[in-house]
């Protein structure tokens, strides 16, 4: 019987379950490339999200873990795409108050040692 202790899953089945939630992750960053509109946006969503679904219980596999599978991939593709300018706005930024160069925000454009040899 087991008493009720979940055993860990086979790793076949968790590679086909990580297989089929990056592939569905990168189909639905493709599908929406070219920025639809928020209806049309829920609309792929719901569709990946049910596609994802049914393919995952088709397969024995637990269709919330491919679903969070493809949360993280478009969260992570979001992010970099947000994060990346951003960051490097902030990184110049900061530099330009410590009176360093972009090169070195942190030292302020001073040597580790404050400039004495």
């Amino acid at each position: 019987d087991g008493g009720g202790v979940l055993a860990p899953p086979e790793p076949a089945a968790l590679g086909l379950a990580l297989g089929l939630g990056l592939a569905c992750g990168i189909l639905f960053v493709w599908l929406t490339r070219v920025r639809p509109a928020p209806e049309e946006l829920v609309l792929f969503l719901l569709g990946m999200c049910a596609f994802a679904s049914g393919a995952a219980l088709q397969w024995g596999l637990s269709p919330l873990f491919v679903s969070m599978l493809i949360g993280a991939v478009v969260l992570g593709v979001v992010l970099s795409e947000l994060t990346g300018p951003l960051l490097t706005t902030h990184l110049l930024r900061r530099a330009g108050e410590m009176g360093g160069t972009p090169a070195d925000p942190v030292a302020g454009g001073r040597p580790p040692d404050g400039g004495r040899a």
